[in-house]
């Protein structure tokens, strides 16, 4: 006999809330995505609702969706009694199916779901200023708050070093009156390796060689045969 595992799920478990609210919802253009000729694999529906469920628990992998249909009351669940999806059943949904307009349209419709029951208020739409930590330096957070205090005073430091510059200071990229005169450059340098074809010629200390030596290139042309 199946195993009823509604009988074993509690009735506040968010799989259940989930189940409830996508079941709502209007999957005529999920469907809509797959091709007319044949039968469809696998209910588009109850894919979805395993990879939403999956997103809510932190499995985000398609291997790790296939595990958790295979050994989560909380996913049998949603499977109503179909056999689990294996991995790239998953993948061919995620990549052929929710990338086109049908994925689109379900995200609209739950957000006119969350707006009627007044959920959700679409006064304002902000884009996701999510920071992440680096591994660097725990304290590289730059809040707000900080930088409103300093910026006036960091421009009032930037205008007193500006008037304190001399006027008649040499610019920075000019070059000293006795600065030694460079050599002039070496014409065989940065030539295409006669040898090898694709790596370009290089000075060492006794002879040219070629850029593309650690791929095999042999070419070597000492200073005293040029």
């Amino acid at each position: 006999m199946p195993l009823d595992c509604e009988v074993n799920i509690e009735k506040n478990a968010p799989v259940r809330l989930l189940n409830a609210v996508m079941e709502r919802m209007d999957y005529s253009k999920l469907y809509a995505a797959y091709s007319r000729l044949g039968r469809i694999e696998y209910s588009p529906k109850i894919l979805l609702k395993i990879m939403v469920y999956g997103y809510m628990r932190k499995q985000i992998s398609s291997r790790a969706l296939e595990a958790c249909c295979r050994e989560n009351l909380h996913f049998i669940y949603l499977l109503e009694g179909q056999r689990a999806p294996d991995h790239n059943t998953i993948n061919r949904f995620r990549k052929n199916i929710l990338t086109q307009e049908a994925g689109q349209d379900i995200l609209c419709q739950l957000v006119i779901m969350l707006h009627e029951r007044g959920l959700l208020s679409l006064e304002a739409a902000f884009i996701d200023g999510t920071k992440i930590e680096a591994n660097a330096n725990k304290y590289s957070f730059v809040w707000k708050k900080a930088t409103a205090k300093k910026t006036p005073a960091k421009k009032k430091d930037a205008a007193t070093e500006q008037n304190a510059a001399p006027q008649n200071a040499a610019p920075q990229n000019a070059a000293p009156q006795n600065a030694a005169p460079q050599a002039p450059a070496d014409p065989m340098v940065g030539k295409p390796c006669p040898l090898c074809g694709k790596g370009v010629i290089i000075k060492g200390k006794t002879a040219y060689g070629c850029s593309n030596w650690k791929s095999g290139c042999q070419y070597r042309q000492p200073f005293s045969q040029m």
